[in-house]
């Protein structure tokens, strides 16, 4: 995997958490730090509406956006301070900082639950519901 990230000439960091999140996707397999993409990418370029869909399900099951949709099905807007704060409740944490696991919480969740359907988002009000 370092040598990919050489190659691609991108931070080892950057590319680490790439992958990771790629993995836990089921966008990839890493074996032997060998990275190996699985048929899902492929099923992802078929249509819009494929990828949507395929995007919509894997999110689902991967916090934060498990516990966001935990809180949508309670059929009430919620915030990003209160996914932020029932991860926290689990030991799911970025920082000690609650302020910072929230702004962490809301820009995943507005860049990737809004685009592939999975909640919709009140600007105005700062909450996400379910759709």
């Amino acid at each position: 995997m370092k040598s990919l990230a050489d190659t691609l000439r991108v931070d080892w960091g950057v590319f680490s958490a790439l992958v990771g999140a790629a993995q836990v996707l089921g966008l990839v397999q890493v074996e032997k730090g060998e990275v190996y993409l699985t048929d899902a990418p492929l099923s992802l370029m078929s249509t819009p509406d494929a990828m949507t869909k395929i995007l919509k399900g894997r999110l689902s099951g991967v916090e934060p956006f498990r516990s966001a949709l935990e809180l949508a099905a309670k059929g009430k807007p919620f915030t990003a301070a209160e996914v932020a704060a029932a991860l926290a409740n689990r030991s799911l944490e970025w920082h000690h900082l609650p302020e910072t696991n929230e702004s962490r919480v809301k820009s995943l969740l507005v860049d990737w639950a809004i685009n592939s359907n999975l909640l919709k988002y009140s600007g105005k009000s700062g909450t996400f519901e379910k759709i």
